[in-house]
């Protein structure tokens, strides 16, 4: 084999090898977008799981208006869920509020927004789905059931 022959196949070898390298940094992108998107999506589907458990305690009348409001105002209830070795901790908090979810000081209002953040911890990663300024939330009102 001539010298330009090594030539040849030293510099096909640089060009291979720098294209699995860049294809193979591009595919470990893609699978961590991926997964992190599963992760967010479960965490939505957790928090609206939370949303329709409350609403359904009130319309079945397993809890009052005013039961869930003291439930969850005092501080943070912590709801841990564990899927596929993954853990998903949901923060929840209820605060009085008017029809448009705004805050109120009322001792007594018609209507409650409750705020759900879910923290998700793989082991390696930590992803959080809502974050402190802006949680997931519905407001919820006493319809007198």
């Amino acid at each position: 084999m001539g010298l330009g022959q090594m030539l040849i196949v030293l510099l096909a070898i640089i060009l291979f090898s720098s294209v699995m390298i860049t294809l193979n940094n591009n595919l470990q992108g893609q699978v961590t977008m991926a997964v992190r998107n599963i992760y967010y999506t479960q965490g939505i589907k957790i928090a609206d799981y939370i949303f329709q458990e409350y609403e359904s305690k009130l319309i079945s009348l397993q809890r009052s208006f005013e039961d869930i409001f003291t439930e969850l105002e005092p501080g943070i209830e912590r709801a841990s869920i564990l899927v596929s070795n993954v853990t998903y901790d949901a923060h929840i908090r209820a605060v009085r509020s008017d029809i448009l979810g705004n805050p109120v000081s009322d001792d007594y209002s018609l209507f409650q927004r409750i705020y759900v953040r879910v923290i998700i911890n793989d082991g390696v990663r930590t992803f959080t789905v809502g974050t402190d300024d802006f949680p997931f939330s519905k407001v919820f009102s006493d319809m007198g059931l």
